[in-house]
């Protein structure tokens, strides 16, 4: 990761690794970015399970449960009624392995990704306490951290971005940039030309 982000390391006098990536300092905003929020970390969010109030997942459960006791009670009425001889009850015989299969999935599926969801939730709740210990150890570091932090702030200097530097800004279209940016090169080729 150290070649692929182009990093430096730097040992200090006591013999500490700083690891520097000067592409990775350069910043495009006028003044130096400061953390909006009141958190000491980068919080991560839990999964959400369903957009769906508790009331409605209640009434999905309840029709999952009536849809499958009705295919049951179709079911085990079914040999008595394909008996009668009707040609539809024929055709819901036969489909009626797949009307069960659905009636489970309806089921099945959800709760399934419910396990899933809650595993997931229980992972991120691990990385944020995680976080949020090194957090606490960044706002009251060991004195070996606090002098390593103090030499690592020799290498915290952003670089800014000129204008002229940048590919895109949010503050144009990006048919007006390259437009201007046309226009520009232009112009330098046309200075070019009188210059011959």
């Amino acid at each position: 990761m150290l070649v692929q982000f182009q990093g430096r390391p730097q040992v200090s006098p006591q013999g500490e690794i700083v690891y520097q990536f000067p592409e990775l300092q350069i910043t495009a905003g006028s003044e130096p970015s400061t953390r909006a929020s009141g958190s000491a970390y980068l919080q991560e969010n839990p999964w959400k399970f369903s957009q769906a109030s508790p009331t409605q997942r209640w009434a999905a459960g309840l029709l999952g449960l009536v849809n499958i006791g009705l295919a049951v009670l179709v079911g085990s009425l079914l040999p008595q009624l394909a008996a009668t001889g009707i040609g539809f009850l024929g055709f819901v015989s036969q489909i009626y392995p797949l009307l069960l299969l659905y009636g489970l999935g309806f089921l099945v599926i959800p709760l399934v990704r419910w396990q899933v969801v809650g595993w997931r939730d229980r992972a991120v709740q691990r990385r944020n306490q995680q976080r949020q210990q090194l957090a606490s150890q960044l706002q009251s570091p060991s004195p070996e951290l606090r002098s390593k932090l103090a030499y690592a702030k020799q290498f915290a200097q952003q670089t800014q971005l000129k204008a002229e530097e940048a590919a895109y800004t949010t503050d144009q279209d990006l048919l007006d940039q390259e437009i201007a940016q046309s226009a520009k090169e232009d112009d330098a080729w046309q200075r070019r030309l009188d210059g011959l």
